[in-house]
């Protein structure tokens, strides 16, 4: 059987060794500079690194 949505095993624990490593020490520290940059929207309203998008956002 093909699952086309099935992600291999061993591709799902490298992708989870990674995010653990990498990504979750970022979003559990207070002032994360590669989180503030990645956020695009926060209250409701574009950051400014993403300001370039509202005439997309607000349609």
């Amino acid at each position: 059987d093909t699952l086309p949505n099935e992600l291999p095993k061993d591709a799902s624990h490298y992708f989870g060794a990674h995010f653990e490593k990498y990504v979750l020490k970022e979003l559990l520290s207070a002032d994360s500079d590669i989180i503030r940059r990645a956020t695009i929207c926060e209250n409701g309203k574009l950051t400014s690194e993403y300001e370039y998008l509202s005439d997309y956002a607000y349609k």
